[in-house]
């Protein structure tokens, strides 16, 4: 818990908002104390891990065991957690109404299945369905002593396109189901997990679809125009996702009818697929897999994917019909994650051919402080550094 109380802390609002020399006069008072102070500070200390758990690196274990401690004092009251939940609630709000939309996802689960008393009482098989086998050499990347790439391998694996076969379709993501504009969010240690019978399932990274959104106009009926889809500036690592269509790093599915839509200046590590459609317990169709995306879907208009860095284990579209990668694409192998020139790829700036206008420039950064593994840092939008501040501010500021 904190050790110092702050000096404009809003319970004192009312003294320090009508006298503001009070906190400097009160400074050096004893700070005597009382049962509810005590409450409030232990409330303050359970909202700030609950914070710091959203936004920042932390093992669910670490959480648990801080947590523990916490709910020990014998101050503690299970009330407590409500008005705390409420507490992070509204700064997620806060943090997600920022211009640059600094996301981040940590640390999280998304599971989708059916109820308990309505499954059948057959064994669930569940089959690892990997991804094509891409041809690529140990080293992927090669750089000369400036940075620049000298040498690179393209994945030009096409496997064949996978048709639904169920009733409905659900996009699933690690920040949005349906992508509209989505730019500088991070995604990590992340799962979705899957277990329906009758819904076919696209799971995202980050977007379970890019397919963007319709027009409306102002008596709320949907126009022929459509808008976004475009992905930019995000990162992926350590994600798990289960579907039966299919899944990808940054997008389950592609395509979209808006025009010039991108997904650039992105890159996803550490990928894991179990991607198949079931019938009872026999997989009939596999799924499509792909490092930056899945498959496309039925839209008029593919994405664009370039400055993007994908796993070599992975073709960077699984299925694909109408999307396209250029030459500014790379697949890496895990090591080139942790190497600072990486971002002679994934900060470069972004121009769609036919709409030289709209320019997207990475801003990617490597910070031994922050999102590191055994010690190796991996890059992260600098626009999330805000985010940081500005939550470890509002759970220290009692």
């Amino acid at each position: 818990m904190p050790d110092v109380h702050a000096k404009h802390s809003p319970s004192h609002a009312s003294i320090w908002g009508t006298c503001t020399a009070a906190p400097s006069l009160e400074a050096g008072i004893p700070d005597k104390g009382s049962p509810y102070a005590a409450e409030g500070t232990l409330a303050h200390a359970i909202a700030e891990l609950k914070v710091l758990k959203k936004f920042t690196p932390m093992s669910l274990t670490e959480y648990k065991n801080k947590l523990g401690s916490l709910k020990n004092d014998p101050l503690y009251q299970p009330k407590m957690d409500g008005y705390t939940d409420q507490y992070v609630d509204e700064i997620v709000k806060i943090c997600h109404a920022f211009p640059s939309k600094p996301y981040t996802v940590s640390h999280s689960t998304f599971i989708a299945e059916i109820p308990v008393e309505e499954r059948e009482t057959q064994p669930v098989v569940t089959e690892i369905i990997t991804a094509p086998v891409v041809d690529v050499p140990d080293d992927i990347i090669v750089y000369d002593d400036e940075g620049n790439v000298i040498s690179e391998t393209q994945d030009t694996t096409e496997p064949a396109i996978v048709e639904p076969t169920k009733h409905g379709e659900y996009a699933v993501g690690g920040i949005t189901g349906l992508g509209g504009q989505i730019e500088d969010c991070y995604v990590e240690d992340f799962s979705i997990t899957a277990n329906l019978e009758d819904y076919i399932l696209y799971a995202g990274g980050i977007s379970g679809s890019g397919g963007g959104a319709r027009f409306y106009d102002p008596k709320g009926t949907n126009t022929p125009e459509s808008y976004g889809g475009t992905i930019q500036g995000c990162a992926v690592i350590w994600a798990s996702m289960q579907s039966e269509l299919a899944a990808g790093g940054i997008a389950g599915e592609a395509s979209t009818n808006a025009e010039h839509a991108m997904i650039s200046n992105c890159y996803t590590k550490t990928l894991s697929f179990d991607v198949g459609v079931y019938q009872n317990t026999e997989k009939v169709k596999d799924g499509a897999v792909g490092g930056i995306v899945g498959t496309d879907g039925n839209e008029s208009n593919g994405h664009l994917i370039m400055n993007c860095v994908s796993p070599s284990d992975n073709a960077v579209i699984g299925s694909r019909t109408l999307s396209r990668f250029d030459d500014t694409v790379r697949l890496a192998p895990d090591y080139a994650f942790y190497q600072e020139n990486i971002l002679s790829v994934i900060n470069r700036n972004a121009v769609h051919p036919d709409a030289a206008k709209e320019i997207f420039t990475g801003s990617f950064k490597f910070d031994s402080n922050h999102f590191t593994n055994n010690g190796n840092a991996v890059a992260y939008p600098v626009e999330i550094e805000d985010l940081f501040a500005n939550t470890i501010e509002e759970g220290q500021d009692g």
